[in-house]
């Protein structure tokens, strides 16, 4: 019998996105899409407030915790990651 080995945590967000702002992030998208809705939804700093990344995660049926131990694993390996709230994370990661 072998023993499984864990996936290699990678980066959500690639580094040189990073440093995008909300209208970066905007024109990734194509207009009148649920991303950008997801975007405008989002403060200045392109954070969502707790409550509504946990609405945004339950409604595509993820999980929000094992998107938090991703980060998470990836601070721990000084991966580049933003806020946990920021809305283009969260959609990179629920596969936009």
């Amino acid at each position: 019998m072998t023993n499984a080995t864990a996936p290699a945590v990678c980066c959500v967000v690639p580094p040189d996105l990073i440093g995008w702002d909300r209208y970066d992030w905007l024109e990734s998208y194509a207009d009148d899409t649920y991303e950008r809705s997801v975007i405008w939804a989002a403060d200045d700093n392109c954070r969502l407030a707790p409550i509504d990344l946990e609405a945004l995660f339950r409604a595509h049926g993820a999980d929000l915790e094992e998107y938090r131990l991703q980060l998470v694993e990836q601070v721990n390996q000084d991966l580049p990651v933003l806020h946990r709230c920021h809305a283009g994370q969260a959609l990179t990661w629920l596969g936009y």
